[in-house]
């Protein structure tokens, strides 16, 4: 009878564990997704892909980035001609794409189907003069929002610099972890 008594205490016991360990794992992990906010801007980003949504606020954020020029969006159909003859994004196969002397692998990706190392989401353009234009890449690269600038002359081998212009690249940021709205 003893024995009896024993074992289904155990079993009471095995099952208060369990149920515990449950309820602790749903409370860790309904507290970590409910405050998103806490977390910095730059890591955890919530999307790699980019949307309408997105777009629309890329836009105002270039457009408040480049107060005085007009930048033209690559619309995924037609391509853009800068003022010393590239064509985006024809020129990610046709030309060779370098960041700070270092040959970079950089393509037209917004929707998270190749693995390049840059994986460009948004292009702009502004055509300033016959032979200069300011060229905005919205990149992911390790997992993480990078605008690089494409201010070359004409030539095959494209030398990028990246954005040091502090409110667009913390638009660009925050329009990719869902801030901005």
């Amino acid at each position: 009878m003893l024995g009896l008594r024993y074992r289904k205490s155990e079993r009471a016991m095995k099952k208060i564990i369990v149920i515990m360990v449950g309820f602790i794992m749903v409370m860790t992990g309904s507290t970590a997704c409910s405050s998103p906010s806490v977390q910095p801007h730059t890591q955890g980003v919530k999307t790699q892909s980019i949307d309408r949504h997105h777009i629309k606020r890329l836009d105002t954020a270039v457009k408040k980035y480049g107060k005085n020029h007009r930048y033209v969006r690559y619309d995924g159909q037609r391509s853009i001609r800068l003022s010393n003859g590239r064509l985006y994004p024809e020129a990610f196969k046709q030309d060779k794409f370098f960041l700070h002397g270092r040959k970079i692998d950089i393509g037209w990706d917004p929707y998270n189907r190749h693995s390049f190392k840059y994986r460009v989401l948004a292009i702009y353009n502004c055509n300033l003069s016959n032979k200069h234009h300011d060229t905005l890449l919205f990149c992911f690269h390790q997992g993480k929002p990078i605008v690089l600038i494409d201010r070359g002359q004409e030539s095959t081998h494209v030398d990028l610099v990246e954005s040091n212009d502090k409110g667009l690249n913390s638009e660009f940021v925050g329009i990719m972890n869902g801030f901005n709205k």
